[in-house]
């Protein structure tokens, strides 16, 4: 069988790049890595994958096209995140908020709202905050308990967006959203200034225009 001339090489692997893990988390005990990866060199579906440490054991957590069937869009799992203990991932894919647990168990899909992106865990895993259409929003690791804790009425203002998108920061991604310290209330990527700022539709709204949409600050992750 007659060898990939490179230039067909170059797009099928979308220049070397398929099948080469990433966005690394260590699990919270040093035993275990989590990592994106797709099955094959040429595959374009990024999987969700467990590396144990101790005796080189990979297992396969979620895999996008079972989830969602063949067809359904070659991109994959983008990002994920994990609460303190690694023991549970979040993420979104299909438009739909996922959550699996990093030692054995199926993915389970959220009843949350769609499009669902940017998830993240409170650090004890019992919430997951998330962005709807440019809205803040919070459901339990249950499923229970979905609704907003930031929507503007302005329909240029989007909170927990960040300016960059994992599409567009492959190293290091942007993330809108972020938890304080302790894990108690979701916070707004922050600004030049050091304060909160929300993504506007051609740039960043200061929070002192915050009063523009609804906020419910006193949300907490660690109480859906």
């Amino acid at each position: 069988m007659r060898p990939d001339l490179l230039p067909a090489q170059l797009v099928r692997t979308a220049r070397f790049t398929r099948g080469v893990p990433g966005r690394f988390t260590v699990a919270a005990d040093g035993g275990a890595v989590l990592y994106l990866r797709g099955r094959t060199g040429d595959d374009p579906a990024a999987c969700l994958w467990r590396l144990e440490l101790d005796s080189g054991d990979e297992w396969l957590l979620a895999d996008p096209v079972r989830l969602l069937g063949a067809g359904r869009g070659p991109r994959g799992i983008e990002g994920y995140a994990t609460d303190e203990a690694t023991g549970v991932v979040v993420f979104a894919l299909g438009g739909a908020l996922w959550t699996v647990p990093t030692r054995g168990g199926e993915p389970r899909r959220l009843p949350a709202a769609r499009p669902a992106a940017d998830p993240r865990p409170d650090p004890a895993g019992r919430s997951v905050a998330y962005v709807c259409r440019g809205a803040l929003r919070l459901i339990g690791a249950d499923g229970a308990g979905d609704r907003p804790i930031a929507q503007a009425d302005d329909p240029d203002v989007e909170f927990g967006v960040a300016a960059h998108t994992d599409a567009t920061d492959l190293l290091e991604p942007q993330r809108g959203l972020r938890l304080q310290p302790e894990g108690l209330r979701p916070v707004l990527a922050g600004g030049p200034d050091g304060h909160p700022e929300v993504q506007r539709r051609g740039g960043l709204l200061p929070a002192d225009q915050l009063r523009r949409g609804r906020h419910r600050p006193d949300d907490q992750l660690s109480d859906p």
